[in-house]
């Protein structure tokens, strides 16, 4: 260390206690001069006792007393300054205190100038050292303790003998003490003699209260005392009288010094005016001494005549300043609500108080009549205002007025949204919302939630929820709460509540809990037990329906039969009756709560992304089944057998019991095609569950593949539960495979060879033998062997996969492509009935209208409906494997039965041309018919076809939407944070980021659908919108609008999926060219071929009725392959 530091250091100290020492000084001068005043009082008084002080000897004390004090102050103060020790006085002092520091602090000062000028030539390493030494040890020394305070405390003991005779003298003698501290004071004023008495008269002038006593006293004291005294005292213009006192007490005094340091002689007379009613002059006269004239007002006592009262309540209540003046003084307020009490006194007052019923008092401001008090309301009470006026009076006639203290309510929350435990979805999210209630509003709002792990662990979390604090007392919070980052895993649920705070500062905040929600996230387990579950539960509900149907059916057939045996309704039948059209209204309303049911199970498949576009698109298929439950004819039917009943018409009642056999037929062919597709869906999807599961349980033998590889061998024990688990999933996969054979033996598909191959890759054992063996190894802390077996294990799970996965496919493809050719072949086959239909016609044109020639026209028309009864049993087979078949095609067909059926009558009757619009219509229902099963066919071959390009963009779009749902979340979430403005610009650049991410996915969307302009158009307009999203966060100018249009954005990408699942892009409806499928004719019908012209003819016919453009291909190339297939005339 730099020796001049240490000096500095050294120097410093020493000068800090040169002060301290020279402070002393000035403390013990100022304690002797102290002393020294004190004994001139004391001197003074013992002269001023003994006898009379005169000018003369008064200024010649002061004079000498004051040399003396000058002396001392010089002596004691002054001196010590003057003659201040040196800082190597100080030294020595020092190192006579600490001998430890043997000379070096007086070394290291002597010798310090010896390192710039070393003439004597000493050893400057030697003077650094001893400086360097020196301030070492000082560091460790309290200087001060080096000073000698005996002297202080000397000085202290004199001042303080001093000082409590000057107390005592001052206490016990005040008269003669003050007389002399007088005397001394001024020596040069003159003192006259006293005498040897004096008088002193009490109350003196003063005002006393109206009809209230007052006593006059004279005070007589001193030597010689007059032997009476009288008390003289007269009314305006009035006598004066006189009254001598009494005397009440009388004390001696002894003579000499003694004397007249006792208190004097003293006697005290009184005299009372027990009620004083008007005012009066007084004086007493005693001996040579008469006082001075006094008077004594009779005034009124003092009273409040008039209260206001202004309430100013707590900021928190918003409240404005209220103003009571009505004369009334009680007090009603919520808590902390400060209330200016103003009163109007009926005379000046001295003094007021409030005083409150638990004894607290509140000050008064007292300007004249005037008075004003703040009273602050924190509980139930009561005060009154005293007053007093200058003479002491006081307010007897005293009002209590009551305190109310209104307590501030406590909040109220209601989570509304969802109301009820929920099961997370894929996103991962909840739209929450809480109604919050306050008498005055809010000043804080928390979202309290609890983890549950399946391993019994729990976490608990608080998070601050953004709300507008403005909004009033009743408000509607929305929270996106994203629970993706929270750690939640698959089985464990969360608890959660909110948590409100009101915003009373007085108080402090009351808070009050919402109602306790749990959310479950399901393990993928779980969920596909869910799927199965409810699926199979549809199925048995149907199955009931469809045996009540049939139940019905028969009813409805047997009241046929007694209306055709004439049969009369009596009361008891139309009862029974009319719980059966009862019973088929509670019928269709259960088969649309079932469709209720499958809606929302599609809805929580979508959500979840637990299925694939392919069953996706089936079930919207199956849904319009039941929308169309309650069919216009079958309401129709009810109502015309309502109407039959009330009239009690036998024929009437025939005609509506026939329609309503009609419908129910109908019905139950619903229920039958509802459940046989259902069931066939059923398998299809228990296939797609157990493939998603072994995705799942590849994913977990891999993380438990990696730890494996990271962990510490003595670890590798803990892993063993994990692989054992994952061995338990896998059997569990195996058992799904019993389960899936017998709903395929249940279908009769068992032993379709794609499905087999699907059942032995499910059971394939060597993936659990890898799983048994990596648990035993890692049990036994064997990680090479460990490893191998987790590899074997995982390259085993992904063949499983890859050939799970293949089956799954080519078993999905085979059905649809077995359906979409079912339906070709009967389109082919109905097309040739319109023609065999249409060459009816034609002769029918040129046939006589008297010909036999129509009879056997008759014939072919019976043949053609036989024809069109064995079209009607394929398909109805047809409609039971396809959801995609129209169920306008079996009413077209049964338009075109009843049309023939009209025909043949006229035609037996030999009516053509009755018979000709019958055939027209029945040609008509019949190629409607056809369009209705192409357009099926190809909704059919759509589904099936080897779209992955669909599939993909379904997955792409739904990650899509969760990714702009959780963004949305955020920015709402950081655009509303209490207490924290805006946020911040980093903040704004991570959400622009994220935002246009999904723009950029959004972009590769668009180049993998460039054929398809119709979703490009889609995809176009939502990329404008994010667009404009990105450059408002990227501009920090995060708008209300902004918000609405990322809520737009997610609304619009769960649009696209379901237009997606309703197969609503029109790209998509394009029909693929028919092949080339030759049928023989029908057994039934042996006609001859048309000429090749007549097949143009008829071509063209078909081409000028309007069919849509996808399906004209379609139409030629049917004709072209019937044409090329006839014989040349």
């Amino acid at each position: 260390m730099d020796p001049k530091i240490s000096i500095q250091y050294l120097t410093g100290r020493l000068q800090k206690l040169r002060n301290f020492m020279l402070l002393g000084h000035a403390a013990n001068g100022t304690l002797l001069i102290l002393t020294g005043l004190a004994v001139v009082l004391v001197l003074g008084f013992i002269f001023n006792a003994a006898f009379f002080l005169t000018t003369t000897f008064r200024l010649i004390f002061a004079g000498v007393a004051l040399l003396a004090l000058a002396a001392l102050l010089f002596r004691t103060v002054i001196w010590p300054i003057m003659t201040k020790p040196s800082t190597e006085a100080i030294a020595l002092q020092v190192e006579e205190k600490y001998p430890q520091l043997q000379d070096r602090l007086i070394a290291s000062l002597q010798l310090e100038h010896n390192l710039s000028r070393n003439r004597e030539g000493f050893s400057t390493d030697m003077i650094q050292a001893i400086i360097r030494q020196s301030q070492e040890m000082c560091q460790d020394f309290d200087f001060k303790k080096s000073v000698d305070h005996s002297y202080l405390k000397r000085s202290l003991r004199y001042f303080s003998g001093a000082a409590v005779i000057v107390v005592m003298l001052g206490f016990v003698f005040p008269s003669v003490f003050s007389e002399t501290v007088f005397l001394l004071t001024n020596p040069t004023v003159d003192v006259e003699r006293q005498l040897t008495y004096h008088l002193d008269v009490n109350p003196k002038s003063t005002e006393v209260a109206k009809f209230s006593p007052v006593t006059v006293e004279a005070l007589l004291s001193g030597k010689s005392l007059p032997q009476n005294a009288k008390l003289h005292w007269r009314y305006e213009d009035g006598a004066v009288k006189t009254e001598e006192f009494a005397q009440s007490r009388t004390s001696k005094a002894a003579a000499g010094i003694a004397g007249k340091l006792a208190p004097d002689d003293t006697t005290v007379l009184a005299y009372e005016f027990r009620e004083v009613r008007r005012s009066f002059e007084y004086w007493v006269s005693a001996g040579e001494i008469e006082s001075p004239k006094y008077t004594i007002e009779a005034v009124d006592k003092p009273r409040i005549m008039d209260v206001k009262l202004t309430y100013n309540y707590p900021k928190y209540t918003g409240m404005q300043p209220l103003v009571v003046d009505e004369n009334d003084g009680n007090i009603s307020a919520i808590k902390g609500t400060e209330v200016r009490v103003e009163a109007t006194a009926n005379k000046p007052a001295q003094t007021a108080v409030i005083e409150l019923k638990n004894g607290q008092l509140v000050p008064v401001v007292v300007e004249n009549h005037k008075l004003t008090a703040n009273i602050k309301v924190s509980e139930d009470g009561s005060y009154h205002l005293k007053i007093t006026d200058e003479l002491g009076n006081e307010n007897l006639d005293r009002i209590d007025y009551k305190i109310t203290a209104i307590p501030d309510a406590f909040p109220e929350a209601d989570l509304f949204a969802p109301g009820v435990p929920v099961n997370l979805g894929d996103d991962m999210a909840l739209d929450l919302g809480v109604k919050l209630f306050d008498d005055y509003g809010f000043s804080d709002l928390k979202l309290h939630y609890r983890i549950f792990t399946l391993q019994g662990e729990t976490f608990a979390r608080v998070i601050d929820v953004p709300f507008d604090g403005k909004a009033g007392r009743n408000m509607e919070v929305r929270y996106p709460w994203s629970l993706g980052d929270i750690g939640l895993e698959p089985g464990g649920w969360v608890e959660y509540q909110f948590e409100v705070f009101d915003n009373d500062n007085i108080t402090g905040p009351k808070s009050a809990l919402s109602q306790l929600l749990v959310a479950r996230l399901p393990s993928l387990d779980e969920q596909f037990a869910y799927l199965e579950e409810e699926g199979e539960e549809q199925i048995g509900e149907l199955e009931k329906l469809r045996e009540t149907q049939q139940q019905l059916l028969e009813s409805t057939e047997k009241l046929q039969e007694e209306l055709l045996s004439n049969k009369e309704m009596d009361w008891e039948k139309k009862q029974e009756l009319q719980k059966a059209i009862e019973k088929q209204q509670e019928l269709m309303e259960s088969m649309e709560k079932v469709g209720e049911r499958m809606e929302q199970m599609k809805e929580e498949m979508r959500k979840n992304n637990m299925t694939s576009l392919e069953i996706m698109q089936k079930l919207q298929e199956l849904q319009k089944l039941f929308q169309e439950v309650a069919t216009p004819e079958m309401k129709e039917a009810m109502r015309k057998m309502q109407e039959a009943m009330e009239k009690m018409s036998p024929e009437e009642m025939q005609k509506a019991a026939e329609e309503m056999q009609l419908s129910q037929e109908d019905l139950k062919e619903k229920l039958e095609r509802t459940i046989a597709m259902l069931k066939f869906m059923q398998a299809q999807q228990k296939m797609e569950n157990m493939v998603r599961q072994l995705e799942e349980l590849i994913e977990k033998q891999q993380a438990v593949n990696e730890q494996t590889e990271s962990t510490p061998e003595k670890q590798l024990a803990e892993l063993s539960p994990r692989e054992k688990q994952n061995k338990e999933d896998l059997d569990n996969l195996q058992k799904q495979a019993d389960e899936l054979q017998k709903m395929l033996e249940e279908l009769k598909m068992d032993q379709k060879e794609d499905a087999q191959k699907f059942l032995e890759a499910a059971r394939e054992p060597d993936a659990g033998e890898q799983m048994q063996e990596m648990t035993e190894q890692l049990k036994q802390q064997n990680k090479k062997s460990s490893q191998q077996a987790g590899e074997k294990s995982m390259a085993s799970l992904k063949k499983m996969q890859q050939q799970m996965q293949q089956s799954k496919d080519s078993f999905n493809n085979e059905q649809g492509q077995k359906s979409a050719e079912k339906m070709k072949e009967a389109a082919n086959e109905i097309l040739y009935v319109s023609d065999k239909q249409e060459d009816v016609i034609d002769r029918a044109e040129m046939a006589d209208p008297t010909s036999p020639q129509l009879q056997q026209l008759a014939a072919e028309q019976q043949a053609l409906q036989r024809t069109m009864e064995s079209l009607d049993t394929k398909l109805k087979e047809i409609s039971k494997e396809s959801p995609f078949y129209s169920q306008d095609i079996g009413n077209l067909m049964d338009k075109a039965r009843e049309s023939m059926n009209q025909s043949t009558e006229e035609l037996m009757k030999r009516n053509g041309s009755n018979a000709m619009r019958s055939q027209k219509d029945a040609m008509f229902s019949l190629n409607q018919a056809a369009n209705q099963l192409m357009q099926s066919t190809q909704s059919q071959q759509m589904c099936n076809s080897g779209r992955c390009d669909n599939e993909s963009m379904f997955q792409k779009m739904n990650n899509l939407s969760k990714q702009q749902k959780e963004l949305n979340n955020k920015t709402a979430s950081s655009c509303n944070k209490p207490g924290q403005g805006n946020p911040s610009q980093g903040e704004l650049g991570r959400l622009a980021a994220e935002q246009g991410a999904v723009r950029k996915s959004l972009g590769e969307l668009q180049k993998e659908q460039g054929s398809r302009k119709e979703i490009l158009g889609r995809l176009d307009e939502l990329d404008k919108e994010v667009q404009k999203v990105v450059e408002d966060l990227e501009s920090g100018q995060v708008t209300e609008q902004t918000l609405e249009r990322q809520n737009k954005i997610h609304s619009r990408m769960l649009d696209f999926q379901r237009s997606m699942e309703r197969q609503d892009f029109s790209e998509e409806r394009r029909a693929e060219s028919a092949k080339d499928i030759l049928r023989a004719s029908p057994e039934q019908l042996k006609f001859e071929s048309a000429s090749r012209q007549s097949y143009q003819d008829r071509l063209q016919k078909y081409m000028n009725e309007g069919y849509p453009p996808e399906y004209e291909e379609l139409i030629k190339e049917y004709f072209r392959s019937v044409n090329a297939n006839q014989p040349n005339k």
